[in-house]
């Protein structure tokens, strides 16, 4: 075990990511919690974890923290540490998107992104992805069933850069005012088929700026 040699020199930082710490399984984190407080304790050097704010679990990092100082009042070195900007992932044609695993787009995954564009522009093309459920991703694609792509969580990037959008600019927002009568969730896959400028989704959030995370997407007019 790595947190031997640790302990017996006596010197050093454990850093870790604890199981669960990216909201995937929310009722992990009292258990992962404690477990990462008694290791502390039985190697008696620092143990220090990445946190952030989930959206699964909105109000559990202030716990984390309380756990924490309560350790260090005992003795035990156990360290939160967040982010000091958001996080953001690019998505785009040529990486993840929502529309990837969608069998109408499948089949046009293997056309150079021009064409694929061309395609992607006919209304009839966009009315089919749209009116189809995501099958499982590829086997040469872990990442993408990380990513939720939910459309009140993503913002369309501006020409000067909004870090903290408020709800009116989330993508959902944007279509229910244009598209009227169609569902949240189908007036942002439309609105995002149609945009060419870029998107970002956040699905989490930074506990000591309350900012959020985003992500972002990149799709054809």
């Amino acid at each position: 075990m790595l947190a031997g040699p640790t302990r017996s020199q006596s010197t050093g930082v454990l850093e870790l990511a604890f199981r669960g710490s990216a909201g995937d399984e929310p009722e992990r984190f009292e258990s992962e919690l404690a477990w990462m407080r008694d290791l502390a304790a039985a190697i008696r050097r620092p143990v220090t974890f990445g946190l952030a704010q989930l959206d699964s679990i909105p109000e559990h990092w202030r716990h984390a923290y309380e756990v924490a100082g309560a350790a260090r009042v005992s003795g035990v070195e156990l360290r939160p540490q967040t982010l000091g900007r958001m996080q953001s992932v690019l998505v785009g044609l040529e990486a993840v998107h929502p529309f990837a695993n969608r069998p109408t787009y499948r089949a046009l995954a293997g056309l150079a992104r021009p064409d694929r564009i061309r395609k992607l522009r006919d209304p009839d093309m966009r009315a089919r992805i749209l009116s189809e459920e995501s099958g499982p991703p590829s086997e040469d694609d872990p990442f993408s069933s990380l990513f939720r792509y939910a459309p009140d969580r993503i913002f369309p990037i501006e020409t000067l850069p909004d870090y903290e959008p408020g709800p009116e600019k989330s993508l959902a927002s944007l279509a229910r005012s244009r598209r009227g009568v169609r569902s949240a969730s189908q007036k942002a896959s439309a609105n995002t088929l149609a945009c060419s400028s870029a998107h970002r989704m956040p699905p989490s959030r930074n506990p000591s700026t309350s900012t959020s995370h985003r992500w972002g997407t990149a799709l054809p007019s």
